[in-house]
């Protein structure tokens, strides 16, 4: 089952509060020290945390990565971006032509992929791999001049798909953004004695 980012987001701050455990926003880590016996961890406020193990779940651009486990890894940019979007499906005037929760179409050019992300099937997610230029991170969100020419460059890629409802669905939604894909070389660095990279921190990898 798909589901949105923000609900698994709820659902696990909502377990974090029963179980007495404090969340921090805005922390940003400057600098991390190791020692045989404790991490410790400074933080751009001034807030000092010791502790006996530090987990890594920090992302692609994973600060714990950068600033001790492996400073010499960069993530590189593959060139591809996952175009992205949610449509109301009441909005929808095309038949829906699945009923799963999720299907692709296949096309020469790329896939174009669609799945309903709510158990009542009341929006669907879709989304289109893209070729952009890597941009700052203030520029993968669409503006309005540029999202007529998006679709334009969809629909040329897709051309060879007669499905109605693709052009519904870029025609209805009311946003999309990009989602670059990064990548990490291989062979680097994960773990020390008391500090651990998990997920994307230590081996973001593009699927496409």
């Amino acid at each position: 089952m798909r589901i949105l980012r923000t609900v698994l987001h709820q659902l696990l701050l909502r377990r974090l509060h029963e179980e007495g455990i404090e969340v921090k926003y805005g922390m940003k880590v400057t600098e991390i020290e190791e020692t045989k016996d404790s991490v410790k961890i400074t933080f751009e406020d001034g807030t000092i945390q010791i502790c006996d193990l530090l987990v890594g779940a920090d992302g692609i651009r994973s600060a714990v990565r950068s600033l001790h486990v492996d400073p010499e890894h960069e993530p590189e940019y593959t060139g591809i971006s996952v175009l992205y979007g949610l449509v109301p499906t009441c909005t929808l005037s095309e038949p829906v032509y699945f009923s799963t929760n999720f299907a692709s179409i296949m096309s020469r050019r790329g896939i174009f992929a669609t799945g309903f992300c709510d158990p009542q099937h009341e929006t669907i997610y879709w989304f289109v791999s893209h070729e952009v230029p890597l941009r700052n991170p203030e520029g993968w969100s669409t503006q309005d001049k540029e999202s007529e020419k998006v679709k334009a460059e969809v629909r040329e890629r897709m051309k060879d798909i007669k499905v109605p409802l693709m052009e519904d669905i870029l025609n209805k939604s009311p946003w999309f953004r990009f989602y670059p894909v990064f990548k990490l070389p291989p062979e680097g660095k994960w773990y020390t004695e008391r500090t651990v990279l998990v997920g994307d921190a230590a081996h973001g990898t593009s699927a496409l």
